[in-house]
């Protein structure tokens, strides 16, 4: 786009030009005179007359006053010719129109630092208000058609990159809110856009939120203010109001955007208006957060207790970095205790499933494993040191896992899975932490559970933290399927499992069937 300048004369031109023209006509005038002189020099002189014979007289002498002798070749005792007067005045006017240039410069110069500052409030007023208007949900509300002037064909810096970035023309002098511009923020329009939750009253100056002339250009997606650019629209020397039609001028792409291009905005348009602006990082050198889907857990009590997260959030749908800097964790709260215990160190299957039309990463964690004195439940989330800060969880009680999944590179918004519920020792039937300690009941299923009821090994039946304990007296057990213990199985595996006799047995009113070995 070709820049068009003003072509009338200014103040600096007019001076240069009178001072040229004294100059000049100092100059002839002094020419005109020397030529007189020497004209005059070359005239032959009249002849003189002759005297008469003198008459002798007699007469009183007279004193007379001597007169002071003239010099020669001055025919002027005082002031100045014309010439001189015009030579000076001519100097004098070159020389305020030499000064009349730096001057107005320095005066463009501070009122384009005034435009950024204005710009530059207004920036950080729109960015404040979008980012507390983004946690407390409204964006999610926000209808397309109130996001202002949507442009998706952006590119930035030469990168090739593109970014879907949205903009509002405030001070134009005909609205059209469907390209996001608006006479002023208090409009039907404007009120009901975006725009009311960015700018709203006493954001900024009411003087240049009504009268000023202004462009915000944001994303949307991050709640990211990009750029604010700033014009007097009241008719002064700089005055401009802005239009969406003026996107195609000053927006990034063209001459006008950034920093390094600020003295081209003094001049970006034939009236010469002077554009204020202020604005961040390009669209495409922001990481856009991810669209995160929710995960699912599922708590598995088998011959092991363990967790399953499935993660939707595949290598398929972000790029590498983005996926590898994904977080995930599993979060485990003691539904007698109400303590919490997070689980972060998750193992990837090696394989994905797909449920329906999704397809999941599988992550998962033991809980509970009686082959192995460490990876026993109350081994991993009932027996930390109070120094430590880990809240303990009670050996046998009822938990709630939930999955969460969030952004570690690029701050995405958490995801959280539905909860899953089942007991820590027992089947998911039991209840055995009843706050009357009579109707506890432990429901068993396979041998990890009936070995559990060895409180030796599991922990269950005793319980302390700080000041506060727990004890059961009395508690019923109740087998609910056979156990069968076949040869080669998950208790023959290696490390083999030596099963032992539960000895410890608090106060167990039943078991309905005991363990045999096919």
């Amino acid at each position: 786009m070709k820049t068009q300048r003003n072509k009338g004369y200014t103040a600096a031109k007019i001076l240069a030009a009178v001072g040229g023209a004294a100059l000049l006509g100092g100059a002839a005038v002094g020419v005109a005179t020397w030529l007189g002189e020497q004209k005059r020099k070359k005239q032959k002189p009249l002849p003189k007359k002759q005297k008469s014979l003198p008459i002798k007289q007699k007469s009183l002498p007279i004193k007379q006053k001597p007169q002071p002798k003239k010099r020669r070749g001055n025919k002027r005792s005082q002031g100045f010719s014309l010439a001189e007067v015009l030579m000076v005045v001519g100097i004098l006017v070159i020389l305020m129109a030499v000064a009349f240039v730096g001057v107005n410069h320095y005066r463009r110069s501070l009122h384009q630092m005034e435009m950024d500052d204005v710009a530059k409030e207004i920036f950080i007023a729109a960015q404040n208000h979008l980012t507390m208007a983004q946690s407390q949900g409204y964006l999610g509300n926000t209808v397309e058609s109130a996001r202002g002037l949507k442009k998706t064909e952006e590119l930035f810096l030469g990168s090739g990159k593109t970014g879907v970035v949205y903009y509002f023309f405030v001070g134009v002098t005909e609205e059209n809110p469907g390209n996001g511009a608006f006479a002023n923020p208090e409009t039907a329009a404007a009120k009901a856009s975006l725009l009311n939750l960015m700018l709203p009253f006493a954001s900024v100056d009411e003087q240049v939120r009504m009268g000023g002339s202004y462009i915000i250009r944001y994303q949307y997606d991050t709640a990211t203010v990009l750029d604010v650019y700033y014009a007097e629209k009241d008719g002064k020397t700089y005055g401009r109001a802005f239009s969406s039609g003026d996107y195609g001028q000053i927006m990034p792409g063209e001459t006008y955007y950034g920093e390094a291009r600020k003295a081209n905005r003094g001049n970006a348009f034939s009236v010469g208006a002077i554009i204020g602006w202020y604005g961040g990082a390009p669209a495409a050198e922001i990481a856009t957060a991810p669209d995160l889907k929710d995960p699912v857990v599922i708590l598995h009590n088998e011959d092991t207790l363990w967790v399953e997260l499935r993660d939707p959030n595949t290598s398929t749908a972000f790029t590498q970095d983005v996926y590898n800097s994904l977080k995930r964790q599993v979060i485990l709260t003691g539904n007698t205790s109400g303590n919490r215990r997070q689980i972060t160190e998750l193992t990837k299957a090696d394989s994905q499933i797909t449920v329906g039309s999704v397809t999941y990463d599988v992550y998962t964690a033991v809980l509970d494993d009686i082959k192995y004195d460490n990876k026993r439940f109350q081994a991993q989330f009932c027996s930390s040191d109070s120094s430590s800060g880990l809240e303990n969880l009670m050996p046998g009680e009822n938990i709630t896992a939930v999955a969460k999944v969030f952004g570690g590179l690029v701050y995405a918004t958490e995801v959280t899975s539905k909860t899953a519920t089942d007991n820590s020792l027992f089947a998911k039937e039991s209840d055995p932490w009843n706050a009357v300690s009579s109707n506890c009941t432990a429901t068993i299923s396979n041998f990890r559970h009936l070995e559990n009821l060895d409180g030796s090994k599991s922990g269950y039946g005793y319980w302390k933290e700080g000041d506060v304990s727990k004890t059961v007296t009395r508690l019923a057990a109740t087998q609910s399927v056979d156990l069968v213990w076949k040869e080669n199985d998950y208790w023959h595996q290696s490390p083999a499992y030596a099963y032992a006799p539960v000895n410890s047995l608090r106060a167990c009113t039943r078991i309905r069937s005991t363990p045999s070995r096919a």
